[in-house]
């Protein structure tokens, strides 16, 4: 199963390496990122200060330009973001940020904002990531499965799924989950966590289905996140 991000190709297997940005880059700094190993970049438009339409217009044109594949993302606080406005304001910067970017990454708990940002991504042959993140433990496998049915239902073209990893079963159960569903349904799934057992699964879930490894490179979004350098290393050395 095969599925484009501007003109990066997704396929479980090699995951796409994304790298989270805060701020914004000279083409030159990004260009140095892409030699480095970046497929893509994550806007953090909450952690960038984006909080209106026109300064998120302005930031993802910016990176527009340079011709890297973007997500857009404006985290809610309910998630690990760091949203500081109103609902409506942040669906209103997902929408400006559709117009430069390549897919907009929205989380399942948005309920009919998601719904809104799906359908308007569709409309303009661009990408809808529907997300959960579960930064208090590890989703059960029905937990799991019944987010991506919703996540479906919403119209996503891709279901995202971040859990804390603490215990070996906390990384069997996110794995197997990636195992069994990868080839129904486009998925990205990552790993948080500061010890080793999360360190591994980042990695195995990357070699195993998820579409998509996060590498840090402007600082870390999730915890135990691993770096652009440290990710290229363990995944295509």
């Amino acid at each position: 199963m095969t599925m484009k991000i501007g003109g990066l190709d997704l396929r479980p297997g090699r995951a796409a390496m994304v790298v989270p940005l805060f701020r914004a880059l000279s083409g030159e700094a990004l260009e140095d990122l892409r030699q480095a190993g970046m497929d893509a970049a994550e806007i953090r438009l909450d952690m960038a200060g984006a909080w209106t339409p026109d300064r998120a217009a302005e930031l993802l044109g910016a990176f527009a330009r340079c011709g890297v594949p973007l997500i857009a993302t404006a985290r809610s606080e309910l998630e690990g973001g760091k949203w500081r406005g109103d609902e409506d304001t942040r669906r209103d910067v997902l929408l400006r940020a559709l117009d430069f970017a390549d897919a907009a990454d929205i989380e399942l708990s948005s309920g009919e904002i998601a719904r809104e940002i799906a359908s308007a991504a569709r409309t303009r042959g661009k990408v809808a990531i529907v997300s959960r993140h579960n930064f208090s433990g590890m989703d059960s496998q029905g937990q799991m499965g019944a987010a991506l049915k919703d996540a479906r239902a919403l119209g996503a073209d891709i279901f995202k799924v971040a859990c804390m990893v603490e215990r070996e079963s906390d990384a069997e159960c996110i794995c197997s989950f990636v195992r069994e569903r990868c080839g129904d349904f486009p998925l990205i799934a990552t790993a948080m966590g500061e010890g080793e057992i999360a360190r591994r699964t980042r990695l195995d879930l990357a070699r195993n289905g998820s579409l998509v490894a996060f590498a840090s490179a402007d600082g870390k979004s999730a915890p135990g996140q691993l770096t652009l350098a440290e990710t290229v290393a363990a995944l295509r050395g």
